[in-house]
């Protein structure tokens, strides 16, 4: 069994990007890695004046409130040595999109099924797709994937629906080419898409588990990679620093690669990435 932590970073009135991220981690090595998680956080909070619940890793990478009475060299070394844990633990999953591409897309041109048009839906059933994708023929699967997201009650129940009865239109991310032809898919495979996860994913307080608290780090890390392509620093040094933590990263986030490009579901989401995203379609 392997659980994948999902959290998100964005706010239309700060950037244009919006990144998901999902950290996957087996289940073998799970306790061992919240374990060492949560000293690390419950250490850096403990500098903290007040009592956060949450690391909200915009404010904390910014020095916001009482984050600025850790000095910026400590933050800078509280992300490096987590996404160090994470490169040594995880497999990462992302999705980025832009805001104003998405609010001027016509989504029905493209088939699109989510009639809720939720930027949030959109962007983790392409992860979960990948998810989907990365686990379906692999030979050494330990087991299917529980999905644990920061308490969305909305977002969580239209998830919920999408992966119990996932739509075919996701059939060209959620499988290998290989295996959607005809004479490759297993009898009946139809009632069992989306059959590498567990189809009620969980929705919890982000300060119940510092997996999803690792998660909102990880996809900071990101959308402040893409905005550094385009945007000024804030301190001298800023780019630097995040790519540096994006190298560390790249080596465990699953490309999406292989993909078929003649499909409306290909032709939906290259349309929705940010310029300057690496791993793009």
């Amino acid at each position: 069994m392997k659980f994948v932590y999902v959290d998100e970073t964005g706010d239309q009135a700060q950037s244009d990007i919006f990144v998901l991220a999902a950290v996957e981690i087996d289940a073998i090595r799970l306790n061992k890695y919240s374990r060492i998680f949560s000293e690390m956080i419950d250490d850096v909070f403990a500098k903290h004046p007040g009592k956060p619940q949450d690391l909200k890793t915009r404010r904390f990478h910014r020095g916001a409130g009482g984050w600025n009475k850790i000095s910026g060299e400590d933050r800078k070394a509280f992300m490096h040595a987590v996404v160090d844990e994470i490169a040594t633990s995880s497999k990462v999953y992302a999705s980025a999109m832009s805001f104003g591409k998405f609010k001027a897309t016509d989504h029905k041109a493209f088939g699109y099924p989510d009639v809720s048009h939720s930027y949030w839906i959109a962007n983790a059933m392409f992860v979960l797709s990948h998810v989907q994708r990365e686990h379906c023929d692999d030979p050494k699967n330990k087991g299917n994937c529980v999905i644990v997201v920061d308490d969305n009650k909305v977002e969580h129940a239209n998830m919920a629906e999408l992966i119990f009865q996932p739509d075919p239109w996701f059939d060209d991310l959620a499988f290998k080419a290989a295996f959607l032809k005809a004479k490759r898919r297993p009898k009946n495979w139809e009632t069992r898409r989306f059959d590498q996860i567990v189809n009620t994913p969980f929705a919890i307080k982000s300060e119940h588990a510092s997996t999803i608290l690792v998660a909102d780090l990880v996809a900071f890390v990101l959308r402040r990679y893409i905005e550094l392509k385009a945007d000024d620093e804030a301190f001298k040094g800023e780019k630097d620093f995040f790519e540096a933590l994006f190298a560390k990263l790249k080596p465990v986030i699953k490309p999406h690669k292989n993909l078929q490009k003649k499909t409306q579901a290909y032709g939906y989401y290259q349309s929705l990435q940010p310029d300057g995203w690496d791993f793009a379609l």
